[in-house]
């Protein structure tokens, strides 16, 4: 075997010798498989391709800014950029393979690493390429590296502005794991000078591994000046709606604080205003008053005091709430006059502020000043009714109702006591209904006449009809 080699040797060395073969270092190799190893022809020299590997059993790896890291060959191997451990060597000879937790594929974005895999352990292969031998160790991917975070801008602003973050401004935070940020305030308060106030705002985001960092941001709050103030507008309906009485809220919290700058200030407060107001109730109607609010506020600093008016109506605009009655029918009510007596029912109801105060009903024949009532003479016919309400401040409320005036009464018969019929000469006589009549009478109008047997006889039966027959039977 030693002799075959040796020989196999000779002749590719006595084939570079002679020139029939490439000499030129960057020309193609050529390998020739030996024992345990490969052996390289290049540039006329044979090399040894071989790699004895070690990787190392856990490496820590904490991913940077990025949140992204490529897993390279000499993390993972013992020493692998030692030439006398693998030929060849570089990061060109060695295929890198990160695998998920369970070792049971590559992961998507092998060989590198990102923040979806901060918390865990991977485990890594390592392959030399040339002979194909392979090591395996492991990653576990930390985040070991403090949030970026950049504070808001310095700011300054008005003694009635708000001074929280939703005002002043956020910092800017990235990190490749989750976070959160807190903040601290440190106040240093200056009196009548300006700016009044200066906010020192220590920023601080903590990510969830407890990697902290941290900025200032300084809001300035500005001194108030009391010519800047502007009092609350009047609420009367004209510049501004009035408060409905129905549980009005006339407090400053509900109608408004003296400004500056479009911020309510305060008495005490960051301007360094006093401020109070009295007021002086006008009842218009029960539920129903103007407030004139007068408004003094002081400036500490300069001891300047200006004063404002603000008016608050509180209106009833509403009308009374009732329900109306249903459809009135009614009879004439005189046994000589067409016409009826109708009793009108009252009415009940509500007010949101006050009570009824009036009810009136408007009929064909007149106004009824009261809630409910009698109405005389009405003729027959369908009429319409308006009832009214009316509350303490003269709001109203109307509805109509319908009333029918019917003859549901019947006339007045008057029939003759006695009356004697005379038989033609075929024992028969047909006698007008108006023969019995003694003065009957109808209180609207009357139809007419119709007589019917006591009982029936004499071949009619006991109806009702113009005529009434009698004959021989009847003596």
């Amino acid at each position: 075997m030693y002799n075959t080699i040796t020989k196999v040797i000779s002749d590719v060395l006595n084939c570079c010798t002679n020139k029939l073969c490439p000499t030129n270092p960057n020309s193609k190799t050529l390998s020739i498989l030996l024992i345990g190893s490969l052996l390289t022809l290049h540039g006329g020299l044979l090399q040894a391709q071989f790699c004895t590997m070690a990787c190392n059993d856990q490496v820590n790896v904490s991913l940077g800014g990025t949140c992204n890291a490529p897993i390279t060959f000499d993390m993972i191997l013992e020493d692998g950029s030692n030439p006398n451990l693998c030929m060849p060597n570089g990061p060109q000879a060695y295929v890198i393979t990160v695998m998920n937790a369970s070792n049971t594929q590559v992961i998507p974005t092998s060989p590198n690493i990102t923040a979806a895999n901060i918390g865990q352990t991977l485990p890594v292969k390592v392959k030399h390429w040339a002979t194909g031998n392979v090591c395996w160790g492991s990653v576990v991917v930390e985040d070991k590296l403090a949030p970026s975070i950049t504070c808001p801008p310095n700011i300054t602003v008005s003694c009635s502005a708000s001074t929280a973050p939703a005002a002043t401004g956020n910092p800017t935070v990235s990190d490749c794991s989750s976070f959160t940020v807190s903040f601290f305030d440190t106040q240093n308060t200056l009196g009548c000078n300006d700016p009044t106030k200066i906010i020192n705002r220590q920023w601080t985001a903590v990510d969830a591994y407890g990697n902290a960092k941290s900025c200032t941001q300084t809001v300035a709050v500005q001194q108030g000046n009391i010519n800047n103030v502007v009092f609350p507008p009047n609420l009367d309906d004209l510049q501004n709606p009035a408060l409905n009485c129905t549980n009005p809220d006339t407090s400053p919290q509900n109608t408004g604080f003296p400004m500056v700058n479009n911020g309510e200030i305060s008495s005490g407060g960051p301007c360094g205003f006093g401020l109070t107001y009295s007021d002086q109730t006008i009842p218009i109607c029960t539920g129903m008053y103007k407030i004139i609010r007068t408004w003094t506020v002081a400036d500490w600093c300069t001891g300047t005091v200006i004063n404002g008016i603000q008016i608050i109506k509180v209106k009833d605009d509403q009308g009374p709430v009732f329900t109306c009655p249903g459809p009135i029918n009614a009879s004439t009510t005189s046994t000589t006059n067409c016409s009826a007596t109708v009793i009108l029912p009252g009415i009940t109801g509500t007010d949101n502020c006050s009570s009824l105060t009036n009810v009136s009903i408007s009929t064909p024949v007149g106004l009824v000043q009261s809630n409910g009532g009698v109405v005389n003479n009405l003729q027959l016919g369908i009429y319409v009714l308006v009832y009214t309400a009316s509350d303490a401040c003269g709001n109203q409320t109307s509805c109509t109702v319908q009333l029918t005036v019917e003859d549901n009464t019947s006339p007045t018969m008057i029939c003759d006591e006695i009356t004697t019929i005379t038989l033609d000469a075929s024992g028969m006589a047909n006698v007008p209904a108006q023969v019995f009549d003694d003065g009957s009478y109808d209180n609207c109008c009357f139809d007419g006449f119709q007589v019917r047997r006591m009982n029936a006889g004499c071949g009619v039966g006991a109806t009702f009809g113009p005529t009434v027959k009698f004959c021989c039977e009847d003596i």
